[in-house]
């Protein structure tokens, strides 16, 4: 199976702990500022700025920023690290906020998003190997971008009709 997956994508560059330790590091920091930034998101008033929080509150967006963060990873070890380490700083970040903010915290939501947090690794694993060569790389790409295509269409009509629609009444 190693030498299968070796076929599809080898690794190609060699970091010292210490440069895996940075590259750990701010892939974290990443996660806090963008966790930060969607509950931030969430707070701010729909008419100052529009679509903001429906952006931030887009589960294709962070879909989208984990598959090119594992598939622009050194190795697959490596891209399910930096998944979980985004997301979990994303997710209790965005948690940690609402509690100090609303003084309490959703825990069936906490410990549902905490759970695709530590389950991400194993996608990642995965899609580090769409960036290498044959069939199985187009399928390991295949599964977030047909996820991506179905969330952006649904995406592009809410905007279509929410936004352009002229036969709405107020």
């Amino acid at each position: 199976m190693n030498i299968k997956l070796k076929s599809v994508r080898e690794d190609s560059v060699v970091l010292s702990p210490k440069e895996k330790l940075l590259q750990h590091f701010w892939v974290f920091i990443a996660g806090v500022v963008l966790g930060s930034f969607a509950k931030y998101a969430d707070t701010v008033p729909s008419n100052v700025i529009p679509g903001l929080s429906d952006i931030f509150s887009y589960l294709g967006l962070y879909i989208f920023l984990v598959t090119l963060l594992a598939a622009w990873s050194h190795s697959p070890k490596t891209a399910a690290i930096n998944s979980l380490l985004f997301l979990l700083a994303l997710v209790e970040t965005y948690y940690l906020y609402s509690f100090l903010l609303y003084g309490f915290i959703a825990i069936k939501h906490f410990m549902f998003w905490n759970f695709i947090a530590f389950i991400s690794p194993i996608p990642a694993f995965i899609l580090w190997y769409s960036r290498g060569k044959g069939l199985l790389a187009d399928l390991c790409a295949a599964f977030p971008i047909g996820f991506l295509l179905n969330e952006g269409f649904s995406f592009f009509m809410f905007f279509h009709f929410t936004l352009f629609s002229s036969d709405l009444t107020y």
